[in-house]
């Protein structure tokens, strides 16, 4: 794996995380499988889905 792709997976596992412990609850589990290809899980307690907003919200100018 090249540096770039290492930076991206390092964010990438990052924001799933920190939103696992923002909005999940314990326990809370992270698994990574690089066989071909890297897998990311990450998963918490809740057992139902995250609710998408309907609207997005207006910006400013």
């Amino acid at each position: 794996m090249d540096e770039e792709t290492a930076y991206t997976v390092q964010l990438i596992v990052s924001e799933l995380v920190g939103n696992a412990v923002r909005y999940g609850a314990p326990p809370l589990r992270l698994r990574l499988i690089h066989e071909r290809m890297l897998t990311c899980e990450v998963s918490d307690s809740v057992t139902s889905w995250a609710e998408l907003p309907t609207e997005v919200p207006a910006t400013s100018s």
